[in-house]
C-alpha cells in the first residue's frame, strides 16, 4: 500500500484562491505545491506530480491547457489535471482529452474534493 502522500501541483493568480485550493488539499492529506505563475512553478523542483490543478487562463495571457501538455511532455506521462475556467464557452471548445477534468471557477469545494479523490484513485 502506497503510504506516501500524493503530489499535487496548483497554480492560481490569485493568492487568496490559491491558499483556500492548498488548505482545501492539504486537508485531505495531500501534498501541495502551490504557485502564483508559471514563474514560480519553475522553482519547485518534484519528483513526479500526482496531480495539476491549474485555470484556464494566467494573467499574462499564457494558457493553462499549454501549460499542462508542456509537464505531461517534460515528465513524459499523461498527468490528470483540472483545468479551472471562467469562461462559460470555454469547456465546448476544448479537445477532448480523458486526464483533462474542466470545472468552473465557480466549484463548490466538496465537489472539487470529489473530483480530486476521482483522479487520484
Amino acid at each position: 500500500m502506497d503510504t506516501q502522500p500524493k503530489i499535487v501541483i496548483v497554480i492560481n493568480n490569485d493568492p487568496q484562491i490559491l491558499k483556500g485550493l492548498t488548505l482545501l488539499l492539504e486537508d485531505m492529506s495531500l501534498n501541495v505545491l502551490a504557485a502564483t505563475n508559471q514563474k514560480n512553478l519553475e522553482q519547485i523542483n518534484t519528483a513526479w506530480p500526482d496531480l495539476l490543478i491549474f485555470p484556464s487562463q494566467f494573467d499574462n495571457g499564457e494558457s493553462g491547457i499549454d501549460l499542462i501538455k508542456n509537464l505531461r511532455v517534460q515528465y513524459n506521462n499523461n498527468i490528470p489535471a483540472i483545468l479551472i475556467f471562467t469562461n462559460h464557452h470555454f469547456s465546448q471548445n476544448q479537445e477532448n482529452d480523458p486526464g483533462l477534468t474542466l470545472l468552473s471557477d465557480q466549484v463548490r469545494p466538496n465537489v472539487l474534493r470529489q473530483k480530486v479523490k476521482e483522479l487520484l484513485e
